[in-house]
């Protein structure tokens, strides 16, 4: 079975690793919702994911409370912002948001509003996880109703120097669109620029993971579905000039193979025209190759003070990783950490 139609071999009575499988995917909701997923998985298979469904849907009703006392704050204090990714997609394509399962919700703020918009959420009582240099972002957490939910505050759009700049926030907030179901102040970026960001997303993703995650070839399906004439050509000039060609021909091709007939014949003509791009060759390259990029694209001073926050983090980092550790075993854990990145650096030339 396949979100939004597709058959395939169901399980036998050995459930666990398909509802992990399920889990891992974030499909709950999708195949619960599915009348022929239903009728052929039989009342074990059918009850267990009913059961995932319904806590995605408990959760998402007080995750969405939360959001909404939130943007409350955000436009009483008149702080622009855009919701990303999972949360965007749910309200904007999802007849039912819990269908969109994500364990946060990411929000963008312009960088000058960023102290406001986090007094905003000390406010509403979250507290600020370790900061871990250098990020881009601040993780928000508050606990409801024996629930922790997050919120990924950025102020860039990606832990990324050589994404950021091809995601900024003042482009994207001018081409955004309302995100009514949400919220009055919600704003996300255009449907092209979630198609786009998306697809940068799910290739970052696929470095952490083992293959692409369902969900995102949905989310990606989804966005498609509604593009029209003018969404298309608006994702392609969005592709081109962001240097996403290579990456999005790729990521089509995915959506296309599970779903079909999504992608206009003209796009994928187009798409076929394009050079790969900066971007698609920085997000198929090594982790040591887009470290260099990280280190080439900063004016000689960042990129020294990147070097040295990746080097020699902070001890609440050291702590992190490692456990709480006396003064004296620092710099045994530096030594550590030095030797443990030589591999991985060895492994992924």
């Amino acid at each position: 079975m396949t979100p939004h139609g597709g058959d395939a071999a169901l399980p036998g009575p050995e459930l666990g690793p398909f509802l992990k499988r399920v889990r891992y995917h974030g499909v709950q909701g999708i195949l619960n919702a599915t009348p022929s997923f239903q009728a052929a998985a039989g009342p074990d298979l059918a009850g267990a994911v009913s059961r995932m469904a319904m806590a995605d849907a408990v959760h998402e009703e007080v995750h969405r409370t939360l959001l909404r006392e939130v943007f409350d704050a955000f436009a009483a204090a008149e702080i622009p912002f855009l919701v990303l990714k999972g949360t965007a997609v749910a309200y904007l394509f999802h007849e039912d948001p819990a269908a969109r399962p994500r364990c946060d919700t990411d929000l963008f703020v312009p960088e000058d509003r960023l102290s406001d918009a986090e007094s905003c959420l000390a406010s509403l009582g979250f507290q600020t996880s370790p900061v871990y240099a250098p990020v881009y972002q601040h993780t928000h957490a508050i606990t409801r109703h024996g629930m922790s939910l997050e919120i990924d505050l950025h102020w860039r759009a990606a832990n990324s120097e050589v994404i950021s700049r091809a995601f900024e926030f003042d482009p994207m907030l001018a081409d955004s669109q309302p995100v009514p179901r949400l919220h009055p102040a919600a704003r996300a970026p255009s449907s092209a620029d979630l198609l786009c960001f998306a697809i940068m997303h799910m290739a970052l993703d696929q470095a952490h993971r083992s293959g692409a995650r369902m969900i995102w070839l949905d989310d990606m399906a989804l966005i498609a579905r509604r593009l029209g004439e003018a969404g298309w050509a608006s994702f392609l000039r969005g592709v081109e000039v962001r240097g996403l060609a290579g990456v999005a021909r790729s990521s089509l091709n995915k959506v296309e193979a599970k779903f079909g007939g999504l992608v206009p014949q003209p796009v994928t003509a187009t798409l076929n025209t394009l050079p790969n791009g900066a971007l698609s060759d920085y997000l198929s390259a090594s982790r040591t190759q887009r470290f260099r990029q990280e280190l080439a694209i900063r004016p000689p001073a960042d990129a020294l003070r990147f070097l040295w926050q990746v080097v020699l983090p902070d001890r609440a980092r050291l702590a992190a990783k490692y456990g709480a550790a006396p003064a004296w075993k620092v710099p045994w854990l530096y030594a550590r950490r030095a030797v443990s990145g030589l591999r991985q650096w060895r492994l992924m030339r």
